[in-house]
């Protein structure tokens, strides 16, 4: 504990100071989730360093962004059934399922990471602007670090189970319509592999969260056994 404070302490000093400490933020972090240390000064002073250092505001609340990215990720699922059920076979309609697809994988991640967050117990701050397209969640970070193990595995868990439960569904439908049911199909079978190519190269993403904490998850397991 007393290392933890003295590490803390460092950090908070070069901060003031400037430097970039965003390394060694992460690797404490992840000491004190291995540690399990609960202690409301330790989480605290971590929550206020982590939100020095996320450099982008909320734009849009929990409750707000759910609800709107439900609705979005509801009406692409509706225009998949519709342009399936009622457009032509062709060109247009491959390209209009496509599309629908990915609008389908980008909101099924923002409203599966709420799950989660509903779930587990993670508190969600907002969402803030990623990219000119993109939306990118901010959790509430004193949450995260006083959830358990296996709630912090379930936070990360939900956008990637929805986003493969949705095209799963989608591809059984265009099966058994005999309609490009390869799109949905081509989709699943990358979706994974380039996950984790990100993974591997970018160290960020969904399937990286997700790994990071299952690990942690295993080492606390095996230190109680």
């Amino acid at each position: 504990m007393v290392a933890i404070t003295e590490k803390i302490n460092e950090i908070e000093r070069r901060l003031e100071a400037g430097e970039d400490v965003r390394k060694e933020f992460w690797r404490l972090a992840g000491e004190v989730k291995r540690s399990r240390i609960r202690e409301d000064d330790v989480i605290n002073r971590l929550s206020r360093i982590r939100d020095r250092l996320f450099e982008k505001e909320t734009v849009i609340g929990f409750r707000e962004g759910f609800a709107l990215f439900s609705i979005l990720f509801l009406l692409f699922n509706f225009l998949f059934f519709h342009a399936s059920l009622k457009m032509e076979n062709g060109a247009v309609k491959a390209i209009t399922i496509l599309g629908i697809e990915i609008g389908i994988v980008y909101t099924s991640f923002l409203v599966g990471r709420c799950i989660g967050s509903l779930i587990s117990r993670i508190g969600v701050d907002g969402f803030y602007r990623y990219s000119n397209l993109e939306f990118g969640v901010k959790m509430n970070y004193r949450d995260y670090l006083k959830a358990e193990p296996v709630n912090r595995v379930i936070l990360f868990s939900g956008a990637i189970f929805l986003e493969h439960l949705i095209l799963a569904i989608h591809l059984i439908f265009l099966l058994t319509i005999n309609s490009y049911w390869i799109i949905p199909a081509f989709i699943l079978i990358i979706n994974l592999p380039f996950s984790y190519l990100i993974h591997r190269i970018a160290r960020t993403g969904e399937l990286h969260r997700l790994l990071r904490e299952l690990r942690i998850f295993r080492e606390i397991k095996r230190t109680h056994e």
